[in-house]
């Protein structure tokens, strides 16, 4: 169900084992989940109000559904507040343009306000969001086995427009450091001095050396879209 990031908001996500903690000892457990079936915010929250404090007890991850209702919903709900939106992908399929597919239909913000970047690893794509919106994705090729490329949240802390690796001889276009040190960034596939291009036929596999490489066009694109200092969620 879609979160209105324009106001307020309560965020049930089971599937990812989030312990919101609605005890089965509180009776208008049951209510509030029909509230929220039947599309009705204020039924919902007035069900919320009736049960006073809760406790943490622990609720089992589930894959089953995801909830988002607003706590301060206007003064008249409609059951068009809600949207059924499908669950992220966790198996990709092997054609490139399917899975592109997938991700578009799937792939939700981690991030609501702002710029950002996105690196799902497991799909090999990389997203652009602002405010919450999707932009554009692209494949990518991240960290093979034993150079992963790192998780967490990064940000953009330096960008060249055609930088040099010494330690592999080869321009790195629309270089976008993410890390302090300048180990690991996102940059177009990498040019050997002789003009040939590497890893046009890998996008989509994991198979650099721990930086995010990108296509010819939407390196350029992503370069020019993100300023320093854009965060970049990798996971």
């Amino acid at each position: 169900m879609r979160w209105h990031p324009s106001r307020p908001a309560l965020l049930i996500e089971p599937e990812e084992g989030i312990a919101l903690n609605f005890p089965a000892k509180y009776p208008g457990l049951r209510n509030l989940l029909l509230w929220v079936l039947a599309g009705s915010v204020a039924g919902a929250v007035d069900c919320l109000k009736g049960e006073g404090p809760m406790t943490a007890d622990l609720v089992q991850p589930t894959k089953d559904f995801l909830i988002r209702f607003d706590v301060n919903p206007p003064a008249k709900a409609y059951a068009s507040s809600f949207e059924i939106l499908p669950h992220e992908s966790r198996v990709w399929n092997k054609g490139f343009s399917v899975r592109i597919e997938q991700a578009k239909a799937s792939t939700r913000p981690k991030m609501l306000k702002g710029r950002y970047i996105d690196i799902n690893l497991s799909a090999q794509i990389l997203s652009i969001f602002d405010d919450g919106k999707l932009l554009d994705l692209y494949l990518v090729s991240t960290g093979k086995s034993g150079m992963e490329t790192p998780r967490g949240t990064h940000s953009i802390v330096k960008k060249i427009p055609r930088a040099w690796s010494e330690k592999y001889g080869r321009f790195m276009p629309y270089w976008m450091a993410i890390t302090p040190g300048g180990s690991f960034g996102i940059h177009e596939l990498p040019e050997w001095p002789g003009g040939s291009i590497e890893g046009a036929n890998d996008l989509g596999i994991p198979v650099s050396h721990g930086c995010v490489r990108l296509g010819i066009g939407p390196a350029r694109r992503v370069y020019d879209w993100a300023e320093v200092g854009t965060p970049v969620v990798v996971y």
